[in-house]
């Protein structure tokens, strides 16, 4: 079963009038439309990992877990293209193509933002201001028809397009995108789906000098009209830069080591920006200024490599190169008093050379407080989706999830600092 939207979209300007004839709240759509406009614009120079952990209920029983799904996912040409992680072509259109059976959606990454602001046919309205994590937005919910929304459901070999509505919210200063809320309404009923609700978190990040917001992490949940329900957990890591080139060709990919987006009958050709490391090899980041709680998810992170990168002899990195990332998680959970944190580093920038940086954490610097797992002495989970939470369990302890380039850790207390100069230690890693 999947659910996916193939249906291409022009992008629409909206009318503007004079800003004194019009309410704030007007005003703000109007440019939160003109910004996600330019981050469209953007985002084919992008490419990001999602990994897709899913589980499935079956009726009158628990949800269990059933896989995990990792994909690389490209939007190009007003479409989302996907590849295997560490291949060089981006062929499918619909991540259904690499799973069996279960529940998978695409438009997470960039469709539904495009169809819910820029498309012209979603009725939308303010709701007003709310708190979101701590951070002031403004919330807009939205209907979109049928006829217009594209949003095609197949399940159990029927297939239908259904309405979609649901909320968005946006930083009212910045005009980024924080969340997106999908739900679809209208479903055929020659379709066996009876509910379909998604949500897409958004965090900004800088990637080789470049700030920009992409999508973080999300859920979608799904029940059918026998009882059974499906619940995915996406994350978006490891989101890189690609180099676009002004070639257009036919048929096969070169050997030449390129990467390729095939769609609508042309190849297009594109160079990733940044060398890969190979796998197995440690790298010691230190950091270039302190992480504290007062930070925000999606801040940038600076570090320097603390000593050089050494691969059969051969000196790769030298010693002080340019590290960059991002905050991954931090969450203060106050009734056991302690933040859960998770760091990214995606890029290490020799001056002369960008290096692709795909690692895992595999030790840190002495810092009171720091715990890789907790025990469990109580529940200790946060939803993410309706019937999904993110923390998982192994034994008597409790600990994040397992995301592939992101360093996971808890420190107690009810404030935290990773001073200057706090290093970290990561093992690269093969995107296969």
């Amino acid at each position: 079963m999947r659910i996916g939207r193939l249906v291409l979209f022009a992008f629409l300007a909206p009318g503007l009038a004079a800003a004194q004839d019009l309410p704030p709240e007007v005003l703000l759509l109007a440019r939160v439309k003109a910004r996600l406009r330019e981050a469209l614009a953007k985002l084919p120079d992008y490419a990001c990992l999602e990994t897709i952990q899913r589980f499935h209920k079956r009726p009158g029983q628990q949800l269990e877990p059933l896989d995990t799904i990792r994909l690389e996912v490209l939007y190009a040409g007003g479409s989302e293209f996907y590849g295997s992680p560490g291949g060089r072509r981006f062929g499918e259109e619909n991540p259904s193509a690499f799973i069996a059976s279960g529940a998978i959606e695409n438009g997470a990454f960039a469709l539904h933002l495009k169809t819910v602001f820029l498309n012209g046919h979603a009725v939308i309205r303010y709701s007003g201001e709310e708190d979101l994590a701590g951070r002031r937005t403004a919330r807009y919910d939205y209907v979109i028809s049928p006829v217009f929304s594209g949003y095609q459901i197949e399940s159990d070999g029927s297939s239908g397009v259904a309405g979609m509505k649901g909320s968005a919210w946006v930083d009212p200063q910045s005009l980024d995108m924080r969340r997106l809320e999908v739900r679809a309404y209208e479903i055929p009923p020659t379709v066996p789906v009876e509910d379909v609700a998604s949500v897409v978190n958004y965090a900004p990040m800088q990637i080789g000098g470049a700030s920009l917001v992409l999508p973080q992490s999300g859920s979608l949940a799904l029940r059918k009209a026998s009882g059974e329900e499906d619940r995915n957990l996406l994350e978006f890591t490891q989101c890189r830069a690609f180099r676009a080139e002004s070639t257009i060709r036919f048929g096969e990919a070169p050997e030449t080591g390129e990467s390729v987006v095939e769609g609508r009958g042309a190849t297009a050709v594109r160079a990733e920006a940044g060398r890969l490391l190979p796998a197995g090899i440690p790298v010691t980041v230190a950091l270039a200024a302190p992480v504290n709680e007062r930070l925000f998810v999606g801040a940038v992170l600076e570090g320097r490599t603390a000593e050089a990168v050494v691969s059969r002899g051969e000196i790769l990195i030298s010693q002080g190169a340019a590290v960059r990332g991002r905050v991954r998680r931090l969450e203060h959970h106050a009734e056991g008093d302690y933040f859960a944190v998770g760091v990214e580093f995606t890029e290490i920038d020799t001056g002369a050379a960008t290096f692709r940086f795909y690692a895992d954490l595999r030790s840190v610097d002495p810092l009171p407080g720091f715990e890789w797992t907790l025990p469990e002495s109580k529940t200790v989970t946060r939803e993410v989706g309706p019937g999904v939470r993110i923390w998982s369990t192994n034994g008597s302890t409790v600990s994040l999830p397992d995301l592939p380039g992101v360093g996971s850790f808890f420190i107690r207390g009810d404030r935290f600092e990773l001073p200057k100069g706090f290093k970290t230690v990561w093992r690269t890693l093969s995107p296969k």
